[in-house]
């Protein structure tokens, strides 16, 4: 009996038990809710950019649309070609073709194609490795605007600051 008992027990050691538990902290310190935000911050960030920009003339076109549509509905038990135009010019009312927009999935969207071959990234001929290394190396031959970093701009107003201070001195 002890025998079958201790079995048990060896059986009952191997089992693995997850407890879900939640924690406020866990809402930003997991990669699925990191994901979810991202989500609901790109979603704010197009209503902030695309409500107060609604395209030119939108409620004049759904009213007239809408005209159309219920002028239709009253004429017909069924529906006519003009409600469906009116149907169609009202669904072509999107906020992805106003010039705002457009610029903006220019930048997100896809690659178009390739212009050459990937595997020319990595690997390239003698003759077109040259080519490169003199356009880049053209480019580098043109003068180009001495930076000053941001500790040496703070310098020079001090500088001249100390000057004038002496200059009032004498």
């Amino acid at each position: 009996m002890e025998d079958k008992n201790k079995q048990v027990q060896n059986e009952n050691e191997e089992i693995v038990v997850d407890k879900g538990t939640f924690k406020w902290s866990d809402l930003w310190k997991f990669e699925d809710y990191w994901a979810i935000w991202l989500g609901v911050a790109l979603m704010v960030i197009g209503l902030l950019i695309f409500m107060p920009n609604a395209p030119k003339d939108m409620d004049e076109k759904i009213a007239k649309a809408n005209v159309v549509l219920q002028a239709e509905a009253d004429r017909a038990p069924f529906k006519t070609v003009e409600w469906y135009q009116a149907s169609s010019d009202k669904d072509k009312l999107k906020a992805k073709d106003e010039p705002l927009a457009k610029k903006i999935t220019g930048y997100l969207a896809r690659p178009g194609s390739w212009t050459d071959k990937p595997i020319t990234s990595f690997i390239q001929t003698e003759e077109q490795a040259k080519a490169k290394s003199e356009k880049l190396s053209q480019n580098m031959k043109k003068p180009k605007k001495k930076l000053l970093w941001p500790w040496k701009m703070l310098k020079k107003p001090r500088l001249q600051q100390k000057q004038q201070d002496l200059k009032m001195m004498l």
